[in-house]
């Protein structure tokens, strides 16, 4: 991407960052916030067919491109701080999803699909993007139908401990609601942090896996990434 377009790209997110006085109090009071505000966006880049922002940070991370990295390392930090819960904060009322369980949906391309055997134990390198409601996770579903009809779908269903709502020490620590979205609440999101680690728990496979019928994939997610190993396979998409 010329150096130009992605500069007059991200002009236009600072736009819609600064629409409203609340937004503009954020964006120069709590850098985090703004950061997890500009993941929200559905701004599309001069990066691909219509990415948005999300989707080319988590290719920068993926890449693990020194240059890359430094030049994203600020809002992936930013962003962080916020997905991350430990000390003082792990004691707050934080949002948790029903039962412990939350969903995602999209594409998973067919030479993917056996890395996630059962009992696999994997980091993600990136940002993962969940939801408290299934319906969203399916209305991505559709969204990837539309724009790859033959790219396998996957519904993507995260368990957490159920006892992390209420009990800090079996909450996870990677992941938190993401209170300044562009959407509101509507799209419910829960962020996890990059390399956040999971076990897949069970695979139900679809012989055709489309939007209504996709695969599913159950996924347990650890509840706390420093005590799992350094050397754990990176999933190949997600």
């Amino acid at each position: 991407m010329h150096e130009d377009i992605a500069i007059d790209a991200f002009k236009r997110i600072q736009k819609e960052i600064f629409c409203s006085h609340d937004a503009r109090e954020e964006a120069l009071g709590e850098v985090a916030k703004t950061a997890q505000r500009i993941w929200t966006t559905d701004e599309k880049m001069p990066a691909g067919p219509g990415r948005e922002f999300c989707s080319v940070l988590n290719e920068a991370i993926r890449s693990d491109d020194k240059e890359l990295m430094a030049a994203a390392m600020p809002i992936i930090r930013a962003i962080n701080t916020l997905c991350v819960i430990r000390g003082v904060r792990s004691e707050l009322q934080l949002k948790y999803p029903r039962d412990g369980v939350c969903y995602r949906g999209g594409g998973l391309g067919s030479a993917a699909l056996p890395f996630f055997k059962v009992g696999t134990v994997y980091r993600v390198p990136g940002f993962l993007a969940t939801s408290f409601s299934r319906d969203v996770a399916e209305r991505f579903l559709l969204q990837s139908f539309e724009g790859d009809p033959d790219l396998p779908c996957v519904l993507w269903i995260i368990h957490l401990d159920p006892r992390g709502e209420a009990n800090p020490v079996y909450r996870c620590k990677q992941v938190n609601f993401v209170e300044s979205s562009k959407f509101g609440d509507s799209e419910q999101e829960f962020l996890f942090a990059p390399y956040s680690v999971f076990t897949v728990r069970s695979v139900e496979l679809s012989a055709r896996a489309t939007y209504l019928a996709p695969h599913v994939i159950h996924l347990d997610a650890a509840v706390d990434n420093r005590l799992e190993s350094e050397t754990l396979p990176l999933a190949p998409w997600y």
